[in-house]
Formats: C-alpha cells, structure tokens, sequence
C-alpha cells in the first residue's frame, strides 16, 4: 500500500468556507487524503490564516504542532506520524564512501604510479575515455572506505 504525505502553501485558507476548499478537498478525499492542520499558520497584524497545510491518509494516526521559525511570515508545522510501520521492501541499503586526507592521499599514490598507455596510446576517443574512466574508477574505490546505510523510502511532496 502507498501512503502520500502532501505539504504546501496552498493559498486556501482552511478557516474560511470556500468553492477552492471544497473543491481540493473532494479531490484529495479520491485518494483517502484530509487536511490535517488546525491552526493559523500564517499570521499578521490584521489576519491569521491556514494556508499552509498537510495532507495525509484519513486513517493514518498522527499529531501536528505548530513551528513559529521567525524566519517568514508562515510558521512551519510539525507532523508526527504515530505507529509507523516501515515495510521490509522499502528499506534500501546504500553504499557511501569516506573521503578524508588519508583516502584522498592513497587516491592520488594510485593514481601516480598508473601508466596510462592504454589511455594515451589509444586514437579511438571511445576507448580512451572507457579506459582512463576505468583506471580512474578502479583507484577511486580501492582508496574508499565504503559504508553500508540503511534508508527508507519516504516521499514527500510540497
């Protein structure tokens, strides 16, 4: 099952009844979607407005908080989605390399003690170019420490 998380400044202010409200409603209520914010999200002197909003699956268990930031005139919202259940296809494992003086140090010795004949003796553009990328990648990774991570896939949109 997919579950979307939609986020934005909508510039429909859920406060106040309109035909723009109603209208984003019916259509995110076709994908199981509802508003989940409840508070003013943008506020003035003369207004506070709920502009700024999060749509998540009306089934979905969750809490929301305001985030006043005093970066912008919109403050930012907090949603915390309770009892997650990350199934096991969407968690990815990742390989990441450190890159550090000594890594970099090892990298360029490789590369020094290369050749490259079969770069600089070679007319064929194709086969220079495959050939440099090959020795340069084959230094690059025997000079990486290579990492594993875990990730999850989580998209959001807005």
């Amino acid at each position: 099952m997919t579950e979307f998380i939609i986020r934005g400044d909508i510039n429909i202010n859920y406060f106040d009844p309109s035909s723009k409200k109603s209208q984003l409603d019916n259509l995110l209520g076709t994908y199981n979607l509802t508003d989940t914010v409840s508070f003013p999200t943008r506020i003035t002197n003369n207004s506070a407005t709920l502009i700024d909003n999060i749509f998540t699956d009306n089934r979905r268990s969750y809490t929301i908080r305001s985030c006043p930031n005093g970066l912008s005139d919109h403050d930012g919202q907090i949603l915390t989605l309770l009892n997650l259940l990350i199934p096991p296809r969407s968690i990815k494992h990742i390989h990441t390399t450190k890159i550090d003086n000594s890594t970099v140090t090892d990298f360029q010795t490789q590369l020094s003690y290369e050749q490259w004949d079969d770069v600089f003796g070679n007319n064929n553009v194709n086969k220079i170019f495959n050939n440099f990328l090959n020795t340069y990648l084959r230094c690059y990774y025997s000079a990486s420490i290579k990492k594993q991570l875990r990730t999850y896939t989580i998209i959001i949109i807005g």
